[in-house]
């Protein structure tokens, strides 16, 4: 597809934006971006707090970035960790691209580079969602 064309954009971004984690109590850094379905990327990163439930995810906090500049519509997340592992995406930030997603592409970067793309809906199958 012609969004396609955007993910090494879109995974040049978030590797970039980890540095800008705040993450003093886990000291484990996430980095989230967001593709618009008009090709634009939001950034976000984790944002923890000494009051644990107030922390962000990255996830969050890059769909924040997007929904207040306008954007309705996401077609790819990004998730990137120096973990060598794969990083998922929560529950909640599921929920919450579902909701600016019919199925958007799940791009999780590990900190060898390497990349795994999925369909949201293989990770949250049965969304909620209100038919307004």
């Amino acid at each position: 597809s012609i969004l396609k064309k955007h993910y090494k954009e879109l995974t040049e971004k978030t590797i970039k934006n980890l540095k800008f984690s705040y993450s003093p109590y886990s000291e484990f850094k996430v980095s989230s971006s967001v593709l618009s379905d008009s090709g634009k990327i939001f950034t976000g990163v984790n944002i923890e707090n000494s009051s644990y439930s107030l922390t962000l995810c990255a996830e969050t906090s890059a769909i924040a970035n997007a929904i207040s500049k306008g954007v309705k519509k996401i077609n790819a997340v990004a998730i990137f960790t120096d973990s060598e592992e794969f990083v998922f995406p929560c529950g909640a930030c599921r929920q919450r691209i579902s909701e600016f997603s019919d199925n958007a592409d799940i791009i999780l970067i590990n900190s060898k580079r390497k990349i795994k793309i999925l369909k949201l809906k293989s990770l949250l199958p049965n969304s909620f969602k209100l038919n307004l």
